[in-house]
């Protein structure tokens, strides 16, 4: 059998075909690579996400950059590679997160989480200090 006439040039094309057969194999198919992904990075994230202050490195931030500026950038690594922490981490600041958030506080009963915040952050602060305090002092000693 053959064409007849097709100075259009029209080819076979059934990609806008709806057939039930197949719409029920794609939904499938996009299912069980939806789940999969959905596995993969529950695993991943349960079990080899890590965060660090690249600042304590020095002269460096760990991996071979320049020191941070920011003494409060994060690094996040996600194990999206086929070793932990072989890809490059996501970084942020947390003064960049709670300045920014602040800013969208608008009105007064958005403000007590932050008093609490400023709160945490200060006794984390002096904390820090009297860990520091006795660390020079051992060290003195």
């Amino acid at each position: 059998m053959r064409r007849v006439n097709n100075v259009h040039g029209c080819a076979i094309n059934l990609e806008p075909w709806v057939l039930p057969e197949t719409e029920k194999m794609l939904d499938g198919l996009r299912k069980a690579v939806l789940k999969a992904a959905s596995e993969a990075l529950t695993l991943a994230v349960e079990n080899d996400v890590a965060l660090t202050f690249p600042a304590v490195w020095g002269e460096s931030d760990g991996l071979g950059n320049p020191s941070v500026t920011d003494p409060l950038t994060l690094y996040l690594y996600l194990p999206l590679g086929p070793e932990q922490h072989s890809d490059a981490p996501f970084a942020t600041s947390l003064s960049e997160i709670l300045l920014e958030d602040l800013q969208d506080a608008t009105h007064p009963e958005d403000l007590p989480p932050y008093a609490r915040i400023s709160a945490a952050l200060r006794e984390l602060a002096d904390r820090i200090d009297a860990e520091l305090a006795l660390k020079a002092a051992d060290h003195r000693a």
